[in-house]
């Protein structure tokens, strides 16, 4: 939903009753969830935008980034932006 596509249940927890589709509310909501998620594993990049795409629960199944491709893409897509 919104801005930065959050699934319904994660924006229930970082939106704090904000709107979704409000660059003022969904910013810092991802924000916060990516804080969460940084101290979640250790600073792991690859581990935070794995869990940010394709949820927290399905790192920990495949006890690391799962074989997604839409995530892997992801990952990669993330990265090349910032040159790494």
């Amino acid at each position: 939903m919104g801005v930065s596509q959050f699934m319904p249940g994660t924006w229930k927890t970082w939106g704090e009753g904000g709107n979704p589709y409000d660059p003022k509310d969904a910013i810092p909501a991802q924000a916060r969830f990516m804080c969460e998620l940084g101290k979640k594993y250790g600073g792991n990049v690859d581990l935070m935008l794995a869990a940010y795409n394709a949820g927290p629960g399905a790192v920990k199944n495949y006890g690391g980034v799962p074989q997604y491709r839409e995530t892997r893409n992801y990952i990669k897509r993330i990265r090349a932006q910032w040159g790494q």
